[in-house]
Parts: structure tokens; sequence; C-alpha cells
């Protein structure tokens, strides 16, 4: 199950690619895609340490919003994930 919810995660997120069943096209076609860049991922878990120390148990959503913008593509500064209303729910 949990392999399945990060399937969807990443294909939603637009991520990367997944499939259902494994088949030698499909990991030809994987395998001769571009690379993408690396992502930056925030240091989730000082996030939440700050959030807790702050006691702003009504600000979940600005959390949560600090770490999606922190959400950066190793190098050259650009967003790379723009979270929309369903991610911060």
């Amino acid at each position: 199950m949990e392999q399945l919810s990060n399937a969807l995660a990443i294909s939603s997120l637009i991520l990367g690619l997944a499939m259902r069943r494994s088949n030698k096209t499909d990991i030809a076609q994987f395998l001769e895609s571009p690379s993408a860049p690396p992502i930056k991922y925030p240091n989730v878990a000082r996030i939440i340490v700050e959030w807790i120390e702050s006691c702003r148990w009504g600000d979940l959503r600005g959390t949560v919003e600090q770490a999606w913008k922190q959400m950066i593509k190793a190098g050259d500064g650009e967003r790379v994930i723009q979270p929309n209303a369903a991610h911060l729910e």
C-alpha cells in the first residue's frame, strides 16, 4: 500500500513516473528519458520543531506552506513544486 501511495504522490507532483506493471518497453523508455534535476528538500524536522516551539497550533497551513516554499531545484534556485490547495489540506 505504501508503494502505491508513493507512486501516486510522485506522479501527482510530476516528480517522476510510475507504472503498474513493469515491461521491457516501459523500462527502456524510462532509461532513455532525460534525468530530472536534483531537488533540495527542506529540513522538515526543523520546521516542525519551530512550529511546536512557537505554539502556533492554529497555523499549521502556514507551516506547510513554509515547507513547500523551500522545495527548490538544486543549483539555480528555481521553484520546482507549486502545491495546489489539495496538497495543503
